[in-house]
């Protein structure tokens, strides 16, 4: 009995931020049940629709959706300076998700702006869920180069000073070894 509340305790939670992922989502309705001495899980709605962060006026971006009725169209605006554009349309496959390319249109300004994903969720609502996108400006992906050119030298020459060092280390440590037969012998 305990393990059945804490399975639903983790489905409830689960289903609680199954929208969470998209900002602007529609909430999740969920509720549980027992049928069969089982506790199930049921939510209604909870349509979402992810993309990237960031992207230039004019590329094409992916986004993926979910929670959307299966067999339903969603379509994909963007807000370009308050207004909104339609960018395409993504086709929602049997599973209540799907993925599609759009492209934002190189007249949106930069700056930051939303993404909107507007259709049918799994309660055969309408509905509509967005995601925050930042339109940037063009920077280079070209890598620099550097004309290669002779290291400065900085410091002393250490050379002899390196030698010098090794020999003394050779000798003292001959030094040593000589010594230590020597007691050996004597005892």
């Amino acid at each position: 009995m305990i393990r059945r509340f804490m399975l639903a305790a983790v489905f409830l939670s689960g289903g609680l931020l199954m929208g969470a992922g998209a900002a602007h989502a529609q909430a999740v309705n969920c509720a549980p049940y027992v049928s069969d001495t089982n506790l199930y899980l049921a939510c209604i709605g909870g349509a979402t629709i992810t993309g990237p962060g960031t992207a230039m006026p004019g590329d094409t971006i992916t986004v993926n959706l979910s929670g959307w009725a299966p067999g339903s169209t969603v379509t994909i605006t963007i807000d370009c300076a308050g207004t909104q554009v339609n960018i395409g349309s993504v086709n929602i496959g049997a599973g209540a998700t799907g993925s599609g390319n759009v492209t934002i249109p190189a007249s949106c300004p930069t700056g930051p702006t939303t993404v909107t994903g507007t259709g049918t969720n799994m309660g055969d609502q309408a509905t509509s869920a967005n995601f925050p996108i930042v339109l940037g400006t063009q920077t280079s992906t070209t890598p620099t180069t550097v004309p290669v050119t002779q290291i400065p030298v900085t410091g002393a020459e250490t050379g002899r000073l390196v030698t010098i060092g090794a020999a003394l280390v050779v000798i003292g440590s001959a030094a040593l070894y000589g010594s230590l037969r020597a007691r050996q012998a004597q005892l």
